[in-house]
């Protein structure tokens, strides 16, 4: 049987491994799924808004990046928010 204490770490290290690449600390560019995360929208929403609002991507050793200054923007802008009726 183990204690709560063991339970608690197996969660946290559970947890750590499972969102340790969302940890966007010191980055300038981001991944798609990382733009995502960052913007708090889910990677569908994200795909389906990213060129209707002029959120430019690049291309890094053939990977699609987006700059943080662009999510940023696109955040101060308030265009990720949906149209309410």
């Amino acid at each position: 049987m183990i204690t709560l204490q063991e339970l608690a770490d197996m969660i946290v290290e559970a947890l750590s491994k499972k969102f340790k690449n969302f940890d966007l600390r010191g980055k300038d560019f981001f991944s798609e799924k990382e733009a995502a995360h960052y913007m708090c929208v889910s990677l569908r929403y994200f795909r389906d808004v990213v060129v209707e609002y002029g959120i430019q991507s690049e291309y890094v050793l053939n990977k699609k990046v987006y700059r943080k200054t662009d999510l940023i923007a696109a955040i101060e802008r308030g265009r990720l928010n949906p149209i309410m009726p």
